[in-house]
């Protein structure tokens, strides 16, 4: 998807999904939380996904379990 998304952005005003890519995030919100600095990650007020962030797990990617 990422690369697609990636062509789509490389085609500009000529993709078929301009609109849309337009409207993504780009730059400092993309930063994932595993870069966050600790303040940032304190704002999530979740301490579980505080934790895992922190602590460096992957597994924050999944919240449903």
């Amino acid at each position: 998807m990422a690369l697609q998304l990636q062509h789509e952005a490389s085609l500009g005003p000529a993709s078929r999904l301009a609109a849309y890519v337009a409207a993504l995030p780009r730059g400092a919100a993309l930063d994932p939380p595993l870069l966050w600095r600790p303040q940032e990650v304190a704002a999530l007020r979740y301490p579980h996904l505080e934790q895992q962030v922190l602590l460096g797990s992957c597994s924050f990617l999944c919240l449903c379990s």
